[in-house]
């Protein structure tokens, strides 16, 4: 299963592919519990051919990518204290049962130095185990960043 995003950043156009594995069902209720994230591919648009076309990237030139179902940003990391260059931020944005015991189930960082993923927060800042209802996590950035 792939979820794209199109994102700017800096002066070009982005699309993101975020991969996803499934692991075995185990016994609780969160039906989407066996669904992580495993990768992700970057694309820049070029633009300049004719007709465009979609390039592998590689790094994303020093900035920090928020990927979200409602919105993305890139920023350059060095004006994001505490984040991280070439890095992508991604959140569980995506549709799961209202009971789902925790909305940053699948939520984390993603090197494209060397493809690791680590997890956005620690396990002792999860959600609660209640129900969530509708809301989904979302970014929020400084005005001077919009």
């Amino acid at each position: 299963m792939v979820k794209r995003y199109l994102v700017e950043c800096g002066a070009k156009l982005l699309l993101v592919a975020r991969w996803f594995r499934c692991t075995p069902r185990s016994t609780s209720y969160d039906v989407f519990e066996h669904k992580r994230t495993a990768a992700f591919q970057v694309f820049e648009a070029d633009l300049q051919s004719s007709p465009g076309r979609w390039r592998k990237g590689s790094e994303l030139g020093g900035h920090a990518l928020f990927l979200g179902q409602h919105g993305s940003k890139c920023l350059p990391a060095v004006e994001c204290s505490g984040y991280n260059e070439d890095c992508i931020y991604f959140m569980c944005d995506y549709v799961w049962p209202t009971s789902s015991a925790n909305p940053l189930c699948d939520s984390g960082v993603y090197s494209m130095r060397d493809g690791t993923i680590t997890p956005l927060m620690s396990e002792a800042a999860a959600a609660p185990l209640q129900r969530v209802g509708q809301w989904r996590p979302t970014w929020f950035f400084p005005p001077q960043a919009v």
